[in-house]
């Protein structure tokens, strides 16, 4: 028998001003909540264009291929990428800005 864990994640997505949108896909803010019996939420992240990514209060564990997972800093940038990210984060918050090519070079 599984006891219930009752982790759970809710993502908000927010668009950047149309002026912004050549640079910027999207502005998040994802909330975790994990349970004492299971205190991480793994999951995977599709390939993507860069993030800018801000951690409060949330640990954080990723790793792209086969390797093991390791500590992600409270502040990363990544991608773009051609492969799927593993990621084990902790509850807390944090926030992302997805960037398009252009967004590098400004």
């Amino acid at each position: 028998m599984h006891a219930r864990t009752n982790n759970s994640a809710t993502i908000r997505f927010c668009l950047p001003d149309e002026a912004l949108r050549p640079f910027i896909t999207t502005l998040y803010c994802t909330d975790v909540n994990c349970s004492m019996p299971q205190p991480w939420l793994e999951d995977y992240l599709m390939p993507e264009w860069a993030n800018l990514r801000f951690l409060d209060a949330t640990s954080v564990q990723t790793v792209i291929g086969v390797d093991e997972v390791s500590p992600s800093p409270d502040f990363a940038v990544t991608g773009p990428t051609s492969r799927a990210m593993r990621f084990r984060i902790g509850s807390g918050r944090s926030w992302g800005i997805g960037l398009m090519p252009a967004g590098w070079a400004c």
